[in-house]
C-alpha cells in the first residue's frame, strides 16, 4: 500500500466544482441572453400593436360602415362588442357622418399602483380614430378605438416572465444533463485513475499497471492510461537497475571494509612480532656501541642505531592507526603532572635534535624558540593518558619546528569548559612559519597527505603524524582543527576532556607560566 494515501482536496480545487461552477454560470448566461431576446422581440411586436389593431378592424369593417350608413343601432351594437372582445382595447365608439353616437362599448378601468411601469414601456393610452367611407352620402363615419397600456403592459410582463422562467428552468436542465454526461465520461474515470495511483505499491513493482478504464479503450483517457503505465514501466526498469547497483556497491564496500579491517587487525595483531625483533635489534646496537671500537664503526653503529629507532617511531604510528581503525586501541586514566610532561616534551625534542637524531624535526635554528604558556587556574595534577596527550603535543610540535625556519612556536594553554569534576582544555601550537595554502587545510589531516609532492622531498617526513593527532583526539573524545596564512604562520589546536583527581581538586601546585625556549 502506498505511504502516501489520497488526500481530498478543498471543494474549491476540485475538477468536479469548477467544471459544475462554469457550466452552470454559461447555462445561465446563455438563457438570459437568449430569454432577453426574446422578451426584446415581443416587446418590439407590443409597440407595433397599430397593425394588428388594423387587421381587427378591416374584418368588421364592411359591418361598421353599413350600421352608420343604416343608422342600425343594433349592428352598431355587434360592431364594437366585437372590437370590445380584445383583450387590450378598453374602449370603442361608433360615430356616424353627423359625429352622432350609434354605439359604444367601455371596460371598466383597470385600476392598479404599479402604471408607472406601463408609462415607462408605452404610453399611457393609445387612440385611434379610423374613418368610413360612406359611399351613399359621400361622408366619411368615424371608429374611435382606446387602448389601455397598463393591459398590454401587464401581459407584456406576464409573459417576459414566463420565457424567462422558461429559458433558464430549460438551460439549467440542459446544463444537469451535460454535467452528468462528463462526470460518466471524464470526471468519475479520472478520479478511479488518481485513486488507483495512490495505491501503487513501490515495494512491489509488478503490480504498478493502472487497469484498463472500460469504454475507454481507444479514445484520450486510454490513451492516458496507456502512457501511464508505460511511465511505471520505465520507472519499475530503473528502480530495479537501481537497486542492483545499490546491491553491487554494498557488496564492494563491505568487501572493501573487510579487506580494510583485516589489514588493521594483522597490523594490530602482528605489534608484538614487529617489535621483538626491532628490539633486539635495537638492543643488539646499544650493546656493540658499549665496546671498543674505531671512531668510524662507532659513527656507522650509531646511524644504524638511529635509523632503527626513527623506524621504531614510524612502526608505533602505522600500528596506532591500525588499531584506532580497529578499535583496538585501550585507553589509560592515568593521574599525572601537566606541566611536567609539556616540560618532558620539550627536553625530548631538544634531546634529539641535539643528538643528532634523523626523528629529530630538522631546520633548527638556533634564533628559534618554543614559549609555553599555562594559566595559574589549570590544576597541576590531571588524570587522562598521558602517553597519548604527549604523542599528540610532540607531533603538532615536531610540526611546526619542521615548517619554520626561524622565529618562533608558541603552546598555550587555556580552559574551554569547566566543573568540580572535570574539565575541557584547549591547547594550542602556533608557529611563524611557512603556512598552509586554504585549499589544502581541509585535507591536511587525510592520511599520507602533505602541503605538496615536494615537502616531503624538502622537509621530509611520512605526513602520518598529523592524522594520527587527529584520529587520537577524535578517540579521546575532542576535537581538532588548523587555522593558517601562507607566510605568516600556521596554529594547530585541539580540545580534550580530562578529568580532576579527587583527592586534589583544590591542588594549586603549577609550574611557572613564564616562557621556557629551546636554544
Amino acid at each position: 500500500m502506498s505511504d502516501y494515501p489520497l488526500i481530498p482536496l478543498p471543494l474549491s480545487k476540485r475538477l468536479s466544482y469548477r467544471q459544475t461552477h462554469w457550466v452552470i454560470f454559461i447555462a445561465l448566461g446563455l438563457g438570459l441572453l437568449f430569454s432577453g431576446l426574446q422578451i426584446y422581440l415581443d416587446y418590439v411586436a407590443q409597440k407595433e400593436l397599430q397593425s394588428n389593431i388594423r387587421q381587427a378592424i378591416n374584418t368588421i369593417k364592411q359591418q361598421a360602415i353599413f350600421a352608420a350608413t343604416s343608422q342600425d343601432q343594433k349592428l352598431a351594437e355587434k360592431v364594437v362588442q366585437g372590437l370590445g372582445y380584445y383583450q387590450y382595447i378598453s374602449k370603442v365608439q361608433l360615430l356616424d357622418d353627423q359625429k352622432k353616437l350609434l354605439a359604444q362599448h367601455e371596460k371598466p378601468p383597470f385600476s392598479s399602483n404599479w402604471r408607472w411601469i406601463s408609462d415607462l414601456l408605452f404610453e399611457d393610452e393609445l387612440n385611434y380614430d379610423i374613418p368610413l367611407y360612406l359611399r351613399e352620402t359621400n361622408s366619411f363615419a368615424v371608429l374611435k378605438i382606446e387602448i389601455d397600456s397598463h393591459i398590454l403592459a401587464k401581459g407584456f410582463l406576464d409573459r417576459a416572465l414566463l420565457i424567462l422562467l422558461t429559458g433558464v428552468i430549460r438551460n439549467l436542465i440542459l446544463a444537469i444533463i451535460l454535467l452528468l454526461l462528463f462526470q460518466n465520461l471524464v470526471t468519475k474515470p479520472l478520479f478511479s485513475l488518481s485513486s488507483t495511483l495512490a495505491t501503487i505499491d513501490p515495494f512491489n513493482p509488478e503490480k504498478n499497471r493502472l487497469p484498463h478504464l472500460q469504454d475507454h479503450d481507444e479514445d484520450e483517457l486510454g490513451q492516458l492510461v496507456t502512457s501511464i503505465n508505460q511511465l511505471l514501466q520505465s520507472v519499475d526498469e530503473k528502480i530495479s537497475e537501481r537497486e542492483r547497483l545499490l546491491q553491487a556497491m554494498e557488496q564492494a564496500k563491505q568487501h572493501a571494509e573487510m579487506a580494510n579491517r583485516a589489514k588493521s587487525e594483522f597490523l594490530a595483531n602482528m605489534s608484538h612480532e614487529i617489535y621483538t625483533p626491532m628490539n633486539g635489534v635495537l638492543g643488539m646496537l646499544s650493546l656493540t656501541l658499549s665496546t671498543e671500537l674505531s671512531p668510524l664503526q662507532r659513527e656507522y653503529l650509531q646511524i644504524a642505531r638511529d635509523s632503527g629507532e626513527s623506524l621504531l617511531q614510524i612502526l608505533n604510528d602505522i600500528l596506532d592507526l591500525s588499531k584506532l581503525e580497529t578499535g583496538q586501541l585501550e585507553l589509560e586514566q592515568l593521574t599525572f603532572n601537566l606541566p611536567s610532561l609539556i616540560h618532558d616534551t620539550l627536553n625530548t625534542l631538544k634531546t634529539a635534535r641535539l643528538a643528532g637524531l634523523p626523528s629529530a624535526p630538522p631546520h633548527l635554528s638556533s634564533n628559534l624558540s618554543i614559549l609555553t604558556h599555562i594559566p595559574d587556574e589549570i590544576p597541576s595534577y590531571l588524570c587522562g593518558d598521558p602517553l597519548r596527550l604527549k604523542q599528540i603535543l610532540t607531533h603538532l610540535l615536531s610540526n611546526a619546528l619542521k615548517f619554520t625556519p626561524e622565529g618562533n612556536i608558541a603552546l598555550q594553554l587555556r580552559i574551554e569548559q569547566h566543573s568540580s569534576t572535570h574539565l575541557i582544555l584547549y591547547f594550542e601550537v602556533k608557529d611563524t612559519g611557512i603556512g598552509i595554502p586554504e585549499s589544502v587545510q581541509q585535507h591536511i589531516f587525510d592520511l599520507f597527505n602533505q602541503v605538496d609532492n615536494s615537502t616531503t622531498r624538502k622537509y621530509g617526513g611520512t605526513g602520518l603524524g598529523l592524522t594520527l593527532s587527529k584520529r587520537l583526539v577524535t578517540y579521546m573524545g575532542g576535537k581538532m582543527g588548523v587555522d593558517s596564512t601562507v607566510g605568516k604562520g600556521s596554529t594547530f589546536w585541539f580540545t580534550l576532556q580530562l578529568q580532576i583527581p579527587t583527592p586534589l581538586v583544590n591542588n594549586n601546585l603549577l609550574i611557572p607560566s613564564s616562557p621556557s625556549s629551546v636554544a
